[in-house]
Formats: C-alpha cells, sequence, structure tokens
C-alpha cells in the first residue's frame, strides 16, 4: 500500500523540509495515483452511520480556531471522557498507563449546514486515538499526534514540527479548483498502518467502513 493515495498525483504537491526526498514516507510505492482515492460513492460510504456513532462533536458555533486535545482524568485517576477536549492518549506510559489509553473516540468536526463543506480545522498541538472525521479541511501545524484513520471531505496541509499520526488520513479534496489540493510542508511523517486501522475499527466494532480505501498515513 502507498504512504500516500490521491485521485492524481497532480494533487500531491512536491513535499518539503524533511519530506523533501520523501524520507518521511513509508509504504510501496510511496505515492500512488487511484481512482478510489476520489470515489465519493467509496469515501462516505457508511458517513452518516459513524457521524451518528461520534462521542465528541464540534460545529461551526464551537469549533475554536485552533485545537490541542490531550487525556483528561477524573480525581481518582479514570479517564474524563465527558470532556470534549479529551480524545485519548495514543502516547502510551509503561512505568504508569493512563486510563485514557483504552478510550478511542469517533470525534466529528461538523458544518453549521448539513451536506456544506466546513471550515479549515487547525490542529497546532496535543494527541488524540480514534476515528477523526471533518466536514471541512484539516491542517496540523506541529507538534500532534494522532493513532487511527482520518476521513477529511475537503483538503488536508501538514506545517511545521512534529506531526506524527499512525493510521490513515484520506482526502476526497472536496472543493478543490486548483491542483495541489494538498499541502505537505515541515517535519510531518507518513506510514501506512494496515493494523493501526483495522484495530481502531475493531474497537469501535464497525469493521466494514473505511478498510477497502485508499489512506494517507501520517507518523
Amino acid at each position: 500500500m502507498p504512504a500516500i493515495a490521491a485521485p492524481a498525483l497532480t494533487n500531491v504537491p512536491t513535499p518539503t523540509g524533511l519530506c523533501s526526498s520523501l524520507g518521511c514516507l513509508t509504504g510501496n510505492p510511496k505515492i500512488a495515483a487511484t481512482p478510489a482515492a476520489g470515489d465519493s460513492s467509496q469515501i462516505f460510504d457508511g458517513w452518516n452511520d459513524l457521524v451518528g456513532r461520534a462521542n465528541i462533536v464540534y460545529n461551526q458555533a464551537t469549533l475554536t480556531t485552533s485545537l490541542g486535545p490531550g487525556p483528561q482524568y477524573n480525581p481518582d485517576g479514570s479517564c474524563k471522557t465527558t470532556v470534549q477536549a479529551n480524545w485519548g492518549d495514543p502516547l502510551r506510559n509503561v512505568t504508569t498507563p493512563g486510563k485514557c489509553e483504552a478510550y478511542f473516540p469517533i470525534i466529528y468536526l461538523s458544518s453549521a449546514v448539513k451536506g456544506a463543506l466546513g471550515p479549515t480545522t487547525t490542529i497546532n498541538s496535543g494527541s488524540g486515538q480514534g476515528m477523526l472525521l471533518v466536514d471541512g479541511n484539516l491542517r496540523m501545524e506541529g507538534n500532534f499526534t494522532w493513532v487511527g484513520p482520518i476521513i477529511v471531505r475537503g483538503n488536508v496541509a501538514t506545517a511545521g514540527v512534529g506531526n506524527k499520526t499512525v493510521g490513515g488520513i484520506q482526502a476526497y479534496n472536496q472543493g478543490c479548483v486548483t491542483s495541489p489540493c494538498n499541502s505537505l510542508t515541515g517535519t510531518s511523517q507518513a506510514t501506512y498502518s494496515s493494523c493501526t486501522i483495522q484495530k481502531i475499527l475493531n474497537m469501535k466494532a464497525y469493521p466494514t467502513v473505511a478498510k477497502q480505501h485508499a489512506w494517507t498515513d501520517l507518523h
């Protein structure tokens, strides 16, 4: 499987920074063009079901310009799943494991108008695990760690230092007028991990969506 799959190679810009020689990508081939990546019937098959299962929902009224999620705990050490900013704990601590390591939420960054393309969500810090569904565009500006599949209706951009995502990013590039639709800069790293995707899907007891699709993994 490729590290990056897109409807056309022109949708993927020439990476810069750490990735200038494609050293941040792990896959075979590293970049590939596939019609499946632009097939809306595949990408959004089961979308409404996944959205309906979301543990955490942001909309245009409540969505902050910049998100920095991370695990949150109750005084007794249990995982505080009632907090919107708690996206689980992918940063495993071998010595003292946290209770949020077993929390894999579905997070939905929604549009204010159903069916419309939402805003650009910027994440510049923090971490999370589970499934991330984005109605608009997604921009990761550095020091963000994510484990699990990400489905983006719009475009994806990476910048800054330290973005690490294990799992898959699938961008439909809806609303893209001029290629390249996506942007890969800074020191973001990409590695395909089918095991991670399958683990998350199994944890959510919903293994029929996304496993047959094309993915982009950043780690």
